[in-house]
């Protein structure tokens, strides 16, 4: 199960734990960024690409276990902040 929600990923986490499932939650764990909304749904890893990656993972099983969340591509990058992209404010 992949949950995604443009809110803290842990908002829906439960889920995966009532169905016993594997899952990933997906979210946003920090605040404050601006930019267009596909900039910023790609800074925090709920775009499109980030969910189809998401659920191959888990059905293939790397990395599907119960509660697993992934708050975002910010982890592993800092801010962008050039030609439109998401920034701190």
């Amino acid at each position: 199960m992949v949950t995604v929600l443009d809110g803290h990923p842990h908002t829906l986490a439960f889920l995966a734990g009532i169905n016993r499932v594997p899952s990933v939650a997906l979210g946003v764990t920090r605040f404050g960024q601006v930019g267009s909304l596909q900039d910023v749904y790609k800074y925090h890893g709920i775009d499109t690409d980030a969910i189809v990656r998401a659920a191959l993972d888990v059905i293939a099983g790397a990395g599907g276990c119960h509660g697993r969340s992934a708050g975002g591509a910010q982890s592993r990058r800092g801010p962008l902040r050039r030609g439109g992209r998401p920034r701190d404010i």
